[in-house]
């Protein structure tokens, strides 16, 4: 949202729960991006807040905020046996990490960022977080529809302009000084930290900028529509990568929750369409669909840190394949998946881990007659194949030639095959290199060209003796 001032990010019905409440702050020399400068928690037993200032983070607790200090690797405990242990920070932050533990089971955890600012998140409590949580942290049930949900129950579609989510529900979430958990100085109040006037209009990133801030977001690992496009934004406006590093790790952490046969957002599984999200061991995710026959799809998978961890297949509820169909894990790509009938498919998901994974659509197999007194030429899309039928007559001897222009693609290859598709220990050729000559026992047969996950061109003759 990019706002400024100070807002609840965690409140549910829960009052053994902690409310959390955030205060932005632009970033330094910018008029369109914020961060997060302060952050408080409490519930009626204890409240601790995290404030920096000058680059100087100060840590304080109770109604009075009283100042407490926390070293590297030490507990100290707070009233109502809430607690605050510090470790060192990650690589990509500096100082210290803190988590904040409720006797409930809900967990704050705040990294400091620097010029940066801090880094916030909220782990509630089971409880907790079965007692309608809401805020900026959304609403931890998995579905991102309603994590903009405003105080008053209504949601604000996610898809809305960015204005509208900044007035409907951004403002919406602004606390009151009634409300506050945060320490002030003398003649301050919340006001003092509200710019409603905030961002201002920016004029849109070249897209050579969006460009290198989407590799800059994706080889960090982050996965995910909104937080990908989060990402590219953050980084785009700052310059700083480690934002990226710090979007993935939130995108590690999402929750999905799936249930068995039904899709886990509105767009589902399908050609042109990519899904992601995280699976965990005790719980498979499952998306239906369906295919048409001679339909093929080219599945890929987007590696992210966990995905060694995570397998997926395409399976038939009622269809069937052209082709076998294996099992991949969460870096490797499935391929060509080539549906034989018009019926029920699954794309089956398990393991432990964050998974992406898209249909790339192709325009199919193609059919048709090998030219016998021409050259062959055409172009494979990546997990499609040609096949050019001919019949072989007895004693007939074939070769097949490629020209002397003939690019090798990783994947590249030809194969003839007899009608029903099968190699019968005729081998499979580099589509570089020449087929033949070819003893065939009499019947019908084809050409396969293929070039697995590349684009490739072919140029060949065929000769019969």
């Amino acid at each position: 949202m990019q706002q400024v001032g100070e807002f609840t990010a965690y409140t549910s019905d829960n009052a053994d729960a902690p409310k959390v409440q955030l205060r932005t702050a632009p970033v330094p020399d910018s008029q369109s991006a914020s961060m997060v400068t302060a952050a408080a928690a409490g519930n009626n037993g204890e409240r601790v807040a995290f404030v920096l200032d000058d680059g100087r983070l100060t840590i304080s607790h109770g109604a009075k905020h009283e100042a407490i200090a926390v070293g590297r690797g030490s507990t100290t405990t707070l009233l109502g046996g809430v607690t605050v242990s510090a470790t060192a920070a990650e690589a990509i932050f500096v100082g210290s990490s803190y988590t904040v533990h409720w006797p409930d089971g809900s967990e704050l955890y705040v990294d400091e960022s620097g010029y940066w600012g801090l880094r916030v998140s909220f782990s509630p409590s089971d409880k907790a977080n079965g007692d309608k949580p809401r805020g900026l942290f959304g609403t931890f049930n998995g579905d991102p529809a309603d994590d903009l949900t405003r105080p008053d129950g209504r949601v604000v579609p996610v898809n809305s302009p960015d204005d509208v989510i900044r007035s409907q529900f951004g403002d919406a979430w602004r606390i009151s000084q009634s409300d506050s958990l945060f320490p002030y100085g003398p003649g301050q109040s919340t006001d003092t930290f509200t710019n409603r006037a905030f961002p201002a209009p920016r004029p849109p990133f070249s897209p050579a900028v969006t460009d290198q801030a989407r590799q800059v977001c994706t080889s960090a690992g982050v996965i995910g529509d909104a937080i990908l496009a989060a990402c590219v934004f953050d980084v785009s406006i700052t310059g700083n990568p480690a934002l990226a590093d710090t979007a993935a790790q939130v995108s590690r952490e999402q929750t999905v929750t799936a249930v068995a046969g039904e899709p886990l957002n509105a767009k589902g599984f399908g050609p042109g369409l990519s899904v992601s999200g995280a699976v965990h061991k005790d719980q498979p995710v499952t998306y239906e669909f369906t295919a048409k026959p001679g339909q093929v799809a080219d599945i890929r998978s987007m590696c992210t840190p966990t995905g060694r961890n995570v397998r997926y297949t395409i399976s038939s509820s009622t269809g069937s394949f052209a082709d076998p169909i294996g099992g991949v894990d969460g870096c490797a790509d499935l391929g060509r998946v080539a549906f034989a009938s018009a019926d029920s498919y699954q794309l089956v998901i398990t393991g432990d881990g964050q998974y992406g994974i898209t249909w790339r659509t192709t325009p199919g197999d193609v059919h048709q007659n090998l030219n016998q007194t021409a050259s062959n030429a055409g172009h494979v899309n990546a997990a499609t194949r040609h096949y050019l039928a001919f019949t072989v007559t007895p004693g007939q001897t074939w070769t097949f030639t490629p020209d002397g222009n003939c690019r090798q693609v990783n994947g590249f290859q030809w194969s003839v095959v007899d009608n029903g598709g099968a190699l019968n220990d005729r081998g499979i050729y580099d589509g570089c290199n020449p087929m033949g000559p070819l003893s065939l026992a009499p019947g019908r047969y084809s050409v396969r060209i293929e070039a697995g996950g590349a684009d490739a061109d072919y140029h060949f003759t065929a000769k019969q003796s």
